[in-house]
């Protein structure tokens, strides 16, 4: 049976071969809930969770990561973020009125963009790689091999209810190449079907896939979806939509009310709280550049009128 929710990481004993596996079910649907997203937005969503939880793998951070991808005006910005506790969330920006064909397309020709804020460090890493493939699967196998130099397999799945994936990696090889220890790895991957990725659990279908040779199996670790918004953060969203926007929406509507894009939370601002934010004589506010607040400016619906 299924175990929901988990990141499984494992390495070939006799090979320089890393493997993760990640299955979301709970987490998933809670982040396609949050809004009317159509089938093939939410298995974007669950293609790119399941990639940014593989990226936050490799990485040794303390902080949030965030995987972009910018297509054209049908799907503008498809978002995944994850934490160094595997905490999830994701949205999407996409045209109600685009056809499934046209949302299909969206991302060919367009950006994906890794971003990480550690919590040490004031700047955020950043790279960028042009998406040449409908696939995601494909495009997060082209950034491994082009940013991080690691030979890469990608499977993804999703359904209704869960999204899972599979990815191989071949590690820098200190001793005699390998090619047939990775060959025999990916030649038996490539078996696995899309149901059976979704369906079996790990110790199942590590065996099923690898049973002829040694595979050290490590902890698994318990995935959840997180929100990060918080009154500061919109605060500071609100305070970059600057003064007069925000004093207009109020002489017309008496309340600001921001919701954020990723949990649904809503935000509410009246006369007195824009007052005190854009006060002349004030400090100007300690604003949080993260990720996270680029994202609420870029995500979050427009002030409601």
């Amino acid at each position: 049976m299924l175990k929901n929710d988990l990141f499984q990481s494992f390495i070939f004993e006799h090979a320089n071969i890393r493997g993760y596996l990640v299955n979301l079910t709970h987490t998933y649907q809670t982040i396609i809930a949050q809004h009317a997203y159509p089938s093939i937005i939410q298995r974007y969503l669950g293609e790119a969770l399941v990639s940014c939880v593989f990226l936050s793998a490799g990485i040794k951070f303390n902080g949030n990561m965030s995987l972009q991808f910018q297509g054209n005006h049908h799907l503008p910005l498809l978002v995944a973020q994850c934490d160094n506790n595997l905490n999830l969330r994701a949205t999407a920006n996409f045209d109600i009125d685009a056809t499934a064909i046209e949302l299909e397309q969206a991302f060919n020709q367009g950006v994906l963009s890794l971003i990480v804020n550690h919590d040490a460090h004031p700047t955020p890493y950043r790279s960028m790689m042009p998406i040449h493939s409908n696939s995601i699967a494909q495009s997060i196998t082209n950034f491994f091999q082009q940013s991080e130099q690691l030979v890469s397999q990608v499977w993804l799945a999703t359904s209704d209810a869960t999204a899972a994936g599979l990815i191989l990696q071949r590690m820098p090889e200190k001793d005699a190449p390998q090619e047939e220890a990775w060959q025999y790895a990916c030649t038996m991957a490539q078996t696995l079907t899309q149901a059976e990725l979704l369906t079996l659990d790990n110790a199942t279908l590590l065996h099923r896939l690898f049973h002829e040779t040694d595979v050290r199996v490590f902890p698994s670790r318990t995935i959840q979806f997180k929100c990060r918004c918080n009154l500061d953060k919109m605060k500071s969203a609100l305070y970059a939509l600057g003064e007069a926007q925000a004093k207009q929406h109020i002489s017309m509507h008496k309340t600001i009310e921001i919701t954020c894009d990723f949990c649904r939370q809503n935000y509410y601002f009246d006369a007195v709280d824009v007052m005190a934010l854009f006060h002349p004589n004030r400090i100007e506010p300690t604003l949080d550049k993260s990720i996270d607040i680029i994202n609420e400016i870029n995500l979050l619906k427009d002030v409601k009128k």
